[in-house]
């Protein structure tokens, strides 16, 4: 059962991971939003996930570790008017709060992404013990 999940998270990220490809090639090429791409760091962030998932669904050696790493960067929502971190911005589901300046100043967005909170928790429950491929 715990490999089965652990196949799934790795589908799970192969898919977001391509949505989020697709969604930069959509920006850069005018079809989407320009402010998407930088949020995706121009395709390197769903790129990045593309291979994590492979891995971990491959069950090789740093799968896990990588498939770790990639959720657990898309699970905070910072948003400032100098910084926005939402990486998981292809498959989201995102519970965030609105922190006004006392001086007028433009405020403060942090929020939490549960989907990538719940995969996260998912996988490390049903983390392997051991790698089976090097």
């Amino acid at each position: 059962m715990k490999r089965i999940l652990v196949i799934l998270v790795g589908l799970f990220e192969i898919v977001c991971g391509g949505t989020g490809l697709f969604l930069v090639v959509a920006a850069l090429g005018g079809r989407m939003p320009k402010e998407v791409a930088p949020l995706l760091w121009y395709g390197v962030f769903p790129v990045a996930g593309i291979i994590a998932g492979a891995l971990l669904s491959l069950g090789w050696r740093y799968g896990f570790g990588l498939s770790v790493l990639v959720l657990a960067l898309q699970v905070p929502v910072i948003k400032t008017a100098v910084l926005s971190l939402h990486f998981g911005v292809a498959f989201s589901y995102t519970t965030s709060a609105y922190w006004a300046a006392r001086n007028g100043e433009p405020g403060v967005v942090l929020g939490v992404n549960l989907l990538a909170l719940g995969v996260l928790v998912i996988l490390w429950l049903s983390r392997p013990g051991r790698t089976e491929k090097t």
